[in-house]
């Protein structure tokens, strides 16, 4: 399932929004977004990835 919303993504060029609390998903994502009690924890560019989104890992500049 996940290698065909990786190809719909490059194909279409289109986003999916993934929602887990399976850690096996995160080697294949371009962004990370972490939540904790519904707020914005971190938002993080996996090292693998190309994606160009800032780090963001301070509450407090959210």
């Amino acid at each position: 399932m996940v290698e065909l919303m990786q190809q719909l993504t490059k194909e279409q060029g289109c986003t999916i929004l993934m929602v887990t609390h399976d850690n096996r998903i995160l080697d294949i994502t371009d962004r990370i977004i972490h939540m904790e009690d519904a707020l914005l924890a971190s938002d993080r560019v996996p090292l693998n990835s190309k994606s160009e989104s800032p780090l963001i890992s301070d509450r407090s500049k959210l």
